[in-house]
């Protein structure tokens, strides 16, 4: 089938968002990440499993159905694969079905997010921080590698004068393309950003100490400081140090730095994402329940406890006796980041998968359509601005948001 739009597309691919691809020329398109996105084979025909043999979709949907009803303790999972309209229904599902629901399948990275809840952050879209940034940071993050075209959304015409520091653990090449680069030690960095802020007010602290928590000179850590404190607009551009952890330091003290410039200067921060639409996901559950993620439905009313009613945890702990899960085009990639004990359990008991693949190993593989392939949608960029995605072929019938809303309807 020939595409119907070519030029201008939305990428989903990474958090960014770029609205200019042209699927005609993937080639003069500067990004990896996009060019293999675009060259995903689109499915003709769906195809449909129940108990590992063929069905129609009014079969399948209903054996998801019957698998909700029955369930005492569902877990409704993968939210980041879906688009904006498809999120809004999953949660309707689990709260009717009193299931748990989370964003994503891993804990990893929601560092950030208890950080936001305790801290707060200081943030701007990209354009702000493309108009107006004369330094920006990079913080242990590799936008190279992850966001391809980050510095060319964040680049203006003209600006000659702009400053980029990294700041990480890594000599790879990435620095000298980037900028000017700072060498710190991965487990030095909370007393780093510590001693920037005790720095940034006036604090003296002896340099033999300094040298001794942070492996830098205190000439090297005042020449830093200088040239963020010199900024008129400042960005950090962050990535996730601490995994798992509830209580991420280096993330807080991060968020708290961001705020004390702003006594000084200005200056804004931005988490680069990797997780597709789990932001969206995020913003979608907030509105509705209150809480950003790992909500539990089982007394008719919305539960939160951090990482209690995490996919993972309710895995892990056997708390579940079945799953909806929405997965991308790599089953493998959802649910890789899972402890051993949580994909073990996943495996002994039922699963609806919900995904652009017919081969899914779960007990009834229900197959849809790709956003931006053969779907259009909603995503949600990496700094929290909606974005729609249009479709390079004619958008397929079987849609995920179909699918959920007459499973929706069935259990209502």
């Amino acid at each position: 089938m020939p595409p119907l739009f070519t030029k201008r597309l939305t990428c989903p691919a990474c958090t960014l968002l770029c609205d200019d691809v042209d699927v005609s020329a993937l080639e003069a398109v500067d990004c990896p990440k996009a060019q293999s996105f675009f060259q995903i084979e689109v499915a003709k025909d769906f195809v449909h499993h129940v108990d590992g043999k063929p069905a129609g979709l009014e079969s399948s949907i209903q054996a998801a159905v019957e698998l909700l009803q029955h369930s005492r303790a569902p877990l409704v999972c993968g939210l980041e694969n879906l688009t904006t309209q498809s999120q809004q229904v999953a949660w309707k599902i689990a709260e009717r079905s009193r299931a748990t629901l989370d964003t994503t399948m891993t804990n990893g990275g929601r560092g950030s997010i208890f950080s936001l809840q305790r801290t707060g952050k200081v943030t701007a879209t990209l354009g702000e921080m493309a108009n107006r940034s004369d330094v920006i940071v990079c913080w242990f993050c590799d936008p190279v590698k992850t966001h391809p075209r980050l510095l060319e959304r964040l680049s203006k015409p003209g600006v000659s004068n702009r400053r980029i520091l990294v700041i990480d653990d890594s000599d790879t090449s990435k620095a000298s393309r980037l900028g000017e680069h700072v060498y710190v030690e991965r487990e030095n960095a909370a007393a780093v950003l510590a001693i920037l802020r005790a720095l940034l007010v006036g604090i003296q602290i002896e340099s033999d100490r300094i040298l001794e928590t942070t492996g830098l000179e205190l000439s090297q850590l005042e020449s830093l400081l200088d040239v963020i404190t010199s900024a008129k607009y400042g960005s950090i551009i962050y990535g996730q140090l601490q995994g798992n952890s509830a209580f991420d330091l280096v993330t807080d003290s991060l968020a708290l730095l961001i705020r004390e410039l702003n006594d000084k200067t200005r200056f804004v921060g931005m988490k680069l994402r990797t997780d597709l639409n789990a932001q969206s996901a995020e913003n979608v559950l907030a509105w509705s329940s209150g809480y950003p993620f790992a909500v539990n439905f089982s007394r008719k009313y919305p539960r939160f406890n951090w990482l209690e009613y995490s996919a993972e945890t309710v895995l892990s702990r056997g708390e579940c006796d079945a799953v909806l899960l929405a997965t991308g085009v790599d089953w493998q990639s959802s649910v890789s980041g899972l402890s051993q004990a949580a994909r073990e359990q996943l495996e002994t008991i039922p699963t609806v998968a919900i995904s652009p693949v017919g081969n899914c190993p779960a007990d009834i593989s229900i197959q849809v359509g790709i956003p931006a392939l053969s779907q259009t949608g909603e995503y949600c960029r990496n700094d929290d601005v909606s974005m729609p995605l249009r479709s390079v072929q004619k958008p397929e019938a079987t849609t995920a948001e179909s699918v959920l809303g007459a499973i929706l309807t069935a259990i209502s």
